[in-house]
């Protein structure tokens, strides 16, 4: 097996920032740990769930202030949110006039980053957003919203193309460090102006500072049937998932700026994930062990 390098890379800048009304609590306490999900929704079609895993002790054996915040925040607005004023009578306009104003944001905001288990063989991994700390917001600077900032290692830059086509969109295959030397791999989205400045002035294999916005929207598209007798409705969900880049650094950061991440250090992380993380995820998900240095066919993302 592969050293670890899980310390020898440095972790990126990655803040989320999201501000919205509070559209459902999914916590738990159990055991001295309060995990699950905090649902914010930022306008009518969009809503974001934030995953939360706090223990009540820090490694250091002190009170984990993130607890203490999700306790309190579990015991005042359990009942006002969106879902459980509805539950209790409130119609959808009654209930979002009523909700509780939220906001994860600054120095203890949220984080990218990926949602990762297997199910029997087949590996499930989906972008995600982590936070510990939500902040209610009384005042009147409510601005609802949900946006990212951070560093990544673009490895891939590429064309969208759907039905054989182009459709003027840039896609962007990157690499975020995170805690404890993991890497992730993530999809950034461009459009109009701002992929033609990316395809311009960036390239693979550096280090850049992304700024934009993360999309998170259902819409209800209703069709008629065509039916005799009364008149029938089909009923579909669009979902449109993506980080969508509406700005960053001017350029890239150059080989000499101490904070620029080289291929080798990517790559070293990279095959750790491989060989390390990622099996491991499979041993817990199977109950046993899988075995060494076990090839994962399965793993999204890059080959080095």
């Amino acid at each position: 097996m592969a050293e670890s390098n899980k310390t020898q890379i440095r972790q990126a800048d990655n803040s989320v920032k999201i501000e919205g009304l509070l559209r459902e609590l999914r916590l738990e306490e159990k055991d001295d740990v309060i995990s699950g999900e905090v649902i914010i929704a930022t306008d009518a079609h969009s809503e974001h769930a934030v995953r939360v895993y706090a223990t009540r002790l820090t490694k250091d054996n002190k009170p984990n202030t993130a607890y203490k915040g999700l306790q309190t925040l579990m015991a005042e607005c359990k009942e006002t949110s969106v879902a459980a004023l509805m539950k209790e009578g409130r119609t959808l306009d009654e209930a979002q006039s009523m909700a509780t104003k939220i906001r994860i944001g600054g120095r203890t905001g949220g984080q990218l980053g990926r949602n990762e288990f297997y199910v029997g063989e087949e590996f499930v991994s989906r972008p995600s957003i982590s936070a510990n700390y939500f902040h209610r917001i009384i005042d009147n600077s409510f601005d609802p919203k949900a946006v990212f900032d951070v560093e990544v290692y673009i490895e891939k830059m590429r064309k969208e193309i759907k039905d054989g086509e182009e459709t003027g969109r840039l896609l962007i295959d990157a690499i975020i460090p995170a805690y404890n030397g993991v890497v992730i791999p993530m999809e950034f989205v461009a459009e109009g102006e701002i992929a033609d400045y990316l395809e311009t002035h960036y390239e693979p294999k550096k280090t850049s500072a992304l700024a934009g916005e993360i999309i998170n929207i259902a819409e209800r598209v209703i069709t008629k049937k065509a039916s005799f007798g009364k008149e029938r409705e089909n009923i579909e969900v669009n979902f449109t998932r993506e980080l969508r880049i509406t700005g960053g650094d001017p350029e890239q950061y150059d080989s000499e700026n101490p904070r620029a991440y080289t291929t080798e250090q990517i790559q070293a992380a990279w095959r750790v994930r491989e060989s390390e993380t990622l099996p491991a995820l499979l041993k817990k998900a199977q109950g046993k062990d899988t075995g060494k240095n076990k090839k994962n066919d399965k793993a999204p993302g890059f080959r080095f």
